[in-house]
């Protein structure tokens, strides 16, 4: 659920249930250009929004 959070399904991966694990790597193995583009726009995201430096920029805009 923490993942759901920030991960949005088929934007930045792939979230699934545990049990649906072999439908989703299947899913994943036909379309290799579209997970290409999941892990472009999950690692641009990360690095926007998710590094030390974004978190110590909120703490310091919340205590301004």
């Amino acid at each position: 659920e923490p993942v759901a959070e920030v991960m949005a399904h088929r934007t930045h991966g792939y979230l699934c249930a545990p049990a649906d694990f072999e439908a989703a790597l299947l899913d994943v193995l036909a379309h290799p250009e579209e997970a290409r583009s999941w892990g472009a726009a999950w690692k641009a995201r990360v690095m926007a929004e998710h590094t030390w430096r974004r978190n110590a920029e909120r703490v310091v805009d919340q205590l301004a």
